[in-house]
């Protein structure tokens, strides 16, 4: 299956510097490209934004299909993979991170949705909720024009997986009257 985002095909070795991710952010381009194709470039070093943007700022946000969460403590793949199947989200892949080591497992999983987003707050609250469900997450990624370095190794591959983002906004997303916003406000029962 394909998708489009914003994709930058180099690979790198190790995370870019701060005048290398200046230039990424100039050759991402948009891109529909085969899920297992943007697996295996991101965990060999290449680049990615999960949205289709027209631009770099988040009022250039077209559409979205990929999500992803990037974790960098206080946890380990398996947990979250365990998690993954206790909320039945299940992400379509998985890498490492450049700064992934045995001790400190830092890595990113991408969820992709059954149809594509083209609604911003469907796709703001489906990304908070994901961030609240998955609390050991980085909250940065919230940021629809967050920009997503590849790593070095591929952690799962169930690139036929999908969510249904509309049943997790339902199951998990909660308005709240007092602060006038919404947030997530609930997690969900376990299954027995």
């Amino acid at each position: 299956m394909k998708i489009k985002c914003m994709y930058y095909e180099k690979q790198y070795n190790s995370k870019p510097d701060s005048n290398e991710t200046k230039k990424i952010q100039k050759l991402l381009h948009k891109t529909e490209i085969d899920i297992k194709e943007l697996a295996f470039g991101l965990s060999h070093g290449a680049t990615f934004k999960p949205a289709l943007l027209n631009g770099t700022k988040s009022v250039d946000w077209i559409q979205q299909q990929l999500f992803a969460l990037d974790f960098d403590h206080d946890t380990t793949i398996q947990k979250e993979l365990d998690r993954c199947k206790e909320y039945n989200i299940l992400p379509c892949f998985g890498y490492t991170s450049f700064s992934y080591t045995e001790q400190e497992h830092h890595f990113r999983l991408i969820f992709c949705t059954d149809k594509v987003i083209t609604d911003i707050e469907t796709r703001n609250k489906l990304q908070n909720t994901l961030i609240y469900l998955f609390d050991k997450s980085d909250n940065v990624t919230k940021d629809c024009t967050r920009i997503f370095f590849g790593g070095r190794s591929l952690i799962c591959d169930s690139y036929n997986k999908r969510i249904n983002a509309q049943q997790i906004i339902d199951n998990y997303y909660k308005e709240s009257p007092t602060l006038g916003s919404s947030i997530v406000t609930s997690k969900p029962c376990k299954k027995n």
